[in-house]
């Protein structure tokens, strides 16, 4: 996760997709190199709540729909391979 402007970003699809279903918006896909994208988050007035989303993501916390993480998946890979 980088913070050089306040937007956050990951590389990671599952943290990626988490952070959607919990409800917070991507701003944009990035593409790293040939394989690998980043995915970028607006900015928050109060980044304390998403970095509260992303910590409870890594300890397995982070309580979002199944259906709606599994629909953002698959909406995030057809943003990928749609590029």
């Amino acid at each position: 996760m980088n913070d050089t402007t306040k937007n956050y970003s990951t590389p990671d699809m599952g943290l990626a997709a988490a952070l959607m279903t919990a409800g917070f918006e991507i701003q944009e896909l990035q593409k790293i190199d040939a394989k690998k994208y980043e995915f970028i988050f607006k900015a928050q007035k109060d980044d304390s709540h998403i970095k509260g989303a992303i910590s409870s993501y890594w300890d397995k916390n982070l309580l979002v729909s199944a259906y709606d993480y599994f629909n953002n998946t698959k909406m995030l890979k057809s943003r990928i391979y749609s590029s």
